[in-house]
């Protein structure tokens, strides 16, 4: 919330919708609370076995040559992964995929529509 750009984007959003800027920090502020994650091993396990029944289902075919050339790029890059949402099982599928060749885990992120000023690219 003090990064200079972060915070210069907070009051440009304000001043351009007309919204005081305090309003716009805490809005910030409960939307970044949001984004942030929180692990405890019940949680873990519950979201793992419940992942797991959804995709009884289904075959995960993995490609292995692609999975390393993942796996080189995670070493110098953050990766973001965008899903279709054809199906959400996406979110389920990646992160048992992704364990094989990603370290740390995969983390997913989901949530509400952000402002422009909170959304990647919403300022300069």
């Amino acid at each position: 919330m003090d990064e200079p750009a972060f915070s210069a984007a907070l009051t440009t959003y304000a001043a351009d919708n007309g919204i005081s800027p305090e309003m716009v920090r805490e809005q910030a502020s409960e939307y970044l609370a949001e984004m942030f994650a929180s692990h405890g091993e019940r949680v873990t396990q519950s979201w793992t076995h419940f992942a797991q029944w959804m995709l009884r289902a289904h075959d995960v075919v993995v490609d292995e040559d692609n999975l390393v050339a993942v796996r080189r790029l995670d070493r110098s890059a953050t990766l973001g992964f965008v899903f279709s949402h054809r199906s959400y099982l996406d979110g389920f599928v990646l992160p048992g995929a992704g364990h094989q060749a990603l370290q740390p885990d995969v983390h997913l992120r989901r949530g509400k529509p952000r402002p422009a000023a909170l959304r990647p690219g919403g300022w300069s």
